[in-house]
């Protein structure tokens, strides 16, 4: 696989991943870390599927280091209360 190939699947990867909610929750400068992160990743998969998988590693091990959780991470008070009325 090419590298021109390799950075536009980085490129469609950060547009993803900067309309999740996760990324919502992200500081400014945690913004700007992950998307250098993955704009500098060193990529050894051959193909778009296997990629896209390096990618989600390297995503989900920096929330990981910034004690994400699935349910509850980062609520506002609100979406607490909000979180609090489901369970």
């Amino acid at each position: 696989m090419k590298n021109t190939e390799r950075e536009q699947i980085k490129n469609k990867y950060i547009k993803i991943i900067q309309d999740s909610w996760t990324y919502e929750k992200l500081s400014g400068i945690e913004r700007k870390t992950i998307i250098q992160q993955i704009s500098r990743a060193k990529l050894y998969a051959n193909n778009g599927k296997n990629i896209c998988e390096e990618l989600n590693t390297i995503y989900y091990t920096y929330l990981l280091a910034l004690e994400y959780e699935p349910i509850g991470w980062r609520e506002t008070p609100k979406e607490k209360q909000i979180t609090n009325n489901l369970f």
